[in-house]
C-alpha cells in the first residue's frame, strides 16, 4: 500500500470516529428536559426587561383634557335674563325695571362760550373740587354709576357715552362753536324704576334711585340731579328730583360753597299720556312759561323757562340764566327736550329731537309762545308763583351767572366777539412792545 493510500485510509478512520462521537452528544442536547425541569436559561436573557414597556403609562397625562371645563364660561349669557323681569306691568299694575331717559336740553349738550369748554352729563356725583373755576379731566368723568348711565346717539341708536364723544356730534365731528346749532346728543338714563302703571287709566307713578351730574363749562359750574320721580294723571304730569350742588360766581371764580339738597319740580307736562304698552313720552312745558323774574325776556320765538322751583335753585347756585330766555344767542337751545319712560327696558328708545333753529318747530304745549306778527294773538302765559322765587333768596356772595361766561357778567354778548377783541388787544400790545424795543436799541447803539 502506497503512502498516499495509507494517508487516505487514516483520514477516513478519523472522520468515522469523530462522527460516531459527535452524534450521541447532539442527540442528548436535543432531548427535552424531564417534566418539572425548566431547562437552561441563557445569561443576559432577563425576562424582566420586557417590563420597560410599562413606561407608556405616561399617556396618563392626557387627563389634561379636563381643561375643556372652561366652556362653562358661556354662562355669561344669563345676563340677558335681566330684561325679562319687567316686560309688562303685573296684574295689580306694579312695575320694576322701568327706564327714564332725558337729554334735558340742547344747551346741556353744547360747546360752552369759554374757550375749550363744553356742557355735558356725568353718571354719579362729581366730587367737590373745593374751589371755583376748575375744569374736570377724563379720569374724573364716569359714563355709568349704579342705576345711572350716559348714552349718546350715533345716528341710528344710543350707545354708551365716551369722554371723547362729549365734545363731538353724532358723526364724531367736534362741535365748532356755542352757536353752531350742533350738539353732542347725550341722554341721562335712569334704570330700575319702580312703582305702578295703569295704561287704561293713563296713570303712572314711578321712582328711580341714582345720581347724575349736569356740568357746564367743563366743570366750572355744576349741580346734581338725584332720585327722580314721575307722576302722570288726568292728562298732566310732573317730574321731580332732588337737586344739590355748589354755588359759584361767574364774575368771581374764587366764590364756591355748597347748596343744600332740596326736592324740586324739574319738569311739568300739560299734555301727558301713557300708551297701552306702558310708554310715556312728553315734552316739558317751557315755551311761554313766565318765571316772574325781571331779567327774563318775554318776546321772540324762544322765550320761556324751566319751572320756578328749578329756577330758584339755579339762582342760588349762580347759574339761573342758563335755564330761561335771557336775550342771548343761546336762548333757542334752552328749550326742554322730551322725557321718555319705558316700562319694558328691552324696548328701543325713540330717536332724539332733531336740533332746530327756533322753538316754533318744537312739539306744542298748552302754553305756547306768541308768534312774531304785527298783531300777535293773545295767549295766556303760565305764570310762576312769585313766592316760589323769593322763597330761596340769592346770597349776596353769589350773583346770577352771565349769559355767556365767567367774565361777561349779565351783559349778553353776541357769539364770541369779546374773545376776538381780547385777542386783538393782546396782539396790538405785543406789536407796540416790539416797536418800542427796536427804537430803544437803535438809540443805545453807538454812532460811528
Amino acid at each position: 500500500m502506497t503512502t498516499t493510500a495509507r494517508r487516505a485510509l487514516v483520514a477516513l478512520l478519523i472522520t468515522a470516529l469523530l462522527t460516531a462521537w459527535v452524534a450521541p452528544a447532539s442527540a442528548e442536547e436535543a432531548t427535552p428536559p424531564p417534566a418539572g425541569e425548566t431547562g437552561t436559561t441563557e445569561p443576559g436573557a432577563d425576562p424582566g426587561d420586557p417590563i420597560d414597556p410599562v413606561d407608556p403609562v405616561d399617556p396618563v397625562d392626557p387627563v389634561e383634557p379636563v381643561d375643556p371645563v372652561d366652556p362653562v364660561d358661556p354662562v355669561d349669557p344669563v345676563d340677558p335674563v335681566d330684561p325679562v323681569d319687567p316686560v309688562t306691568p303685573e296684574p295689580d299694575g306694579t312695575v320694576t325695571g322701568a327706564v327714564l331717559r332725558w337729554g334735558v336740553n340742547h344747551e346741556s349738550n353744547n360747546r360752552a362760550f369759554a374757550p375749550g369748554t363744553f356742557n355735558f352729563f356725568r353718571a354719579g356725583k362729581l366730587p367737590d373740587p373745593g374751589r371755583g373755576g376748575v375744569t374736570i379731566t377724563e379720569s374724573q368723568w364716569n359714563g355709568s354709576a349704579g342705576n345711572v348711565s350716559i348714552q349718546k346717539w350715533n345716528g341710528s341708536a344710543y350707545q354708551p357715552a365716551t369722554w371723547a364723544g362729549l365734545s363731538t356730534d353724532q358723526n364724531g365731528t367736534t362741535i365748532p362753536s356755542a352757536t353752531s346749532g350742533t350738539f353732542s346728543g347725550h341722554q341721562i338714563v335712569f334704570a330700575n324704576g319702580a312703582g305702578t302703571v295703569d295704561p287704561n287709566a293713563g296713570t303712572m307713578s314711578l321712582t328711580w334711585d341714582g345720581d347724575a351730574t349736569i356740568i357746564y363749562y367743563s366743570g366750572m359750574t355744576f349741580f346734581y340731579l338725584s332720585d327722580p320721580a314721575l307722576e302722570v294723571a288726568n292728562g298732566r304730569g310732573t317730574l321731580t328730583a332732588t337737586l344739590s350742588g355748589f354755588a359759584s360766581s361767574m364774575e368771581d371764580l374764587t366764590q364756591w360753597g355748597p347748596v343744600a339738597p332740596r326736592t324740586v319740580t324739574v319738569a311739568t307736562f300739560s299734555q301727558a299720556s301713557v300708551t297701552a304698552d306702558g310708554v310715556f313720552q312728553a315734552t316739558p312745558d317751557y315755551a311761554g312759561v313766565d318765571n316772574g323774574l325781571p331779567e327774563q325776556v318775554r318776546s321772540g320765538d324762544d322765550w320761556g323757562s324751566f319751572p320756578s322751583e328749578f329756577i330758584s335753585f339755579q339762582r342760588e347756585a349762580g347759574a339761573a340764566s342758563y335755564w330761561f330766555s335771557s336775550g342771548g344767542s343761546a336762548d333757542r337751545f334752552k328749550t326742554a327736550l322730551p322725557v321718555t319712560v319705558l316700562v319694558d327696558p328691552s324696548m328701543l328708545p325713540p330717536a332724539p329731537v332733531v336740533p332746530v333753529a327756533s322753538s316754533s318747530t318744537l312739539p306744542s304745549n298748552t302754553a305756547v309762545a306768541p308768534p312774531r306778527a304785527p298783531t300777535p294773538r293773545a295767549v295766556a302765559p303760565v305764570i310762576a308763583p312769585v313766592a316760589a322765587l323769593t322763597a330761596a333768596p340769592e346770597p349776596a356772595a353769589y350773583q346770577s351767572a352771565g349769559e355767556h361766561g365767567w367774565m361777561l357778567g349779565q351783559t349778553p354778548i353776541t357769539d364770541q366777539l369779546v374773545w376776538w377783541l381780547l385777542a386783538a388787544a393782546l396782539l396790538t400790545m405785543a406789536a407796540s412792545t416790539v416797536t418800542a424795543s427796536a427804537v430803544y436799541v437803535r438809540r443805545l447803539r453807538p454812532t460811528a
